[in-house]
């Protein structure tokens, strides 16, 4: 028993730090690879924050039933709900947010020229 709980005590906040910093990680790369289809987007007239906008609210979008899963899954979980649930859920959403915008406003410095041409 006590090392069931060594484990829990030592393996369970590094997967929640995992989980967490793929919470950004995963938008980041959603939103990059698309980044031709901003410059495409902008190509055909669209403004830079247009573009931008679009790719976030998609992220959002993604991100709002995501975190009513988690909440759902939180509190219908055995026994009280703690928390740490509450408390990872809103830093998965948020961290889901920040990555998903980081990623559309590093997208707004190339040229729609430089975009096209560019082989990926």
């Amino acid at each position: 028993m006590s090392q069931r709980l060594w484990y829990m005590q030592r393996i369970f906040p590094a997967l929640y730090i995992l989980l967490e910093l793929l919470a950004a990680l995963i938008p980041f790369i959603i939103v990059r690879l698309r980044k031709r289809e901003s410059a495409l987007m902008r190509a055909q007239g669209a403004a830079k924050h247009t573009a931008i906008f679009s790719l976030f609210w998609e992220q959002v979008m993604l991100c709002v039933p995501g975190m009513i899963i988690g909440a759902g899954v939180w509190l219908a979980a055995p026994g009280t709900p703690t928390r740490t649930g509450a408390v990872l859920t809103t830093l998965f959403t948020l961290l889901w947010l920040l990555g998903s915008g980081a990623s559309a406003m590093s997208l707004s410095r190339g040229s729609v020229r430089t975009i096209l041409r560019a082989e990926e």
